[in-house]
């Protein structure tokens, strides 16, 4: 049986709308959802504030520009404050290019329309992997890789992209919301409150 899907695309531009954006985060969506999962059917809404920015530097860092993560969609699982810094939790991620996203969580100063700060669960499968590599051109046996799949706590900043460890438990949602929340308390020196989700 051919799964059902309901995506909403919400596209303004980021000076405009923030009432209309809010009422529909926090009271239309979660609506939605919960009727869509009532009668078997994946909801996700695709919001440009978080997608359409994946694409695009941070910000220059010595010369160099900050990149986050790729992807086209995602769900908004969860909303969180760090003081002034806003955060959400998105799942659902249909990622571009290669690397394959299970969990992000963005950080955003309050305020901004450009998150700063990422932390992801990364999805290693080796057979997609040496796929990758074969038209990279590079034969995978001269890569090391581990056998079958495996996850990856990293964190995107301003000084790149860092590999904080693997585990399995990075598939877990609650497992790498915990761990996630902990980096970002460290970083941003606030603890974290919901919102919304």
């Amino acid at each position: 049986m051919k799964q059902r899907v309901i995506r909403v695309f919400v596209s303004s531009t980021f000076r405009d709308m923030h009432a209309e954006r809010e009422e529909l985060v926090k009271r239309v969506f979660p609506q939605l959802r919960k009727l869509c999962e009532q009668r078997g059917v994946t909801w996700g809404e695709v919001d440009l504030r978080w997608s359409g920015l994946s694409r695009k530097p941070i910000y220059g860092v010595k010369g160099a520009a900050m990149y986050a993560p790729a992807f086209q969609s995602a769900r908004t699982k969860r909303r969180y404050k760090f003081g002034l810094y806003g955060a959400a939790f998105l799942d659902q991620i249909v990622a571009e290019g290669p690397i394959r996203y299970e969990f992000i969580i963005v950080v955003f100063e309050e305020n901004a329309t450009t998150p700063f700060l990422f932390v992801t669960s990364e999805r290693s499968d080796p057979e997609a992997d040496a796929e990758l590599f074969r038209k990279l051109g590079i034969e995978p046996d001269m890569v090391p890789m581990g056998q079958g799949e495996c996850y990856f706590l990293c964190m995107f900043d301003e000084q790149g992209h860092h590999n904080i460890g693997k585990s399995n438990d990075w598939s877990d949602a609650e497992k790498f919301e915990v761990a996630a929340l902990k980096i970002l308390t460290e970083r941003l020196g606030k603890t974290p409150v919901i919102t919304g989700g």
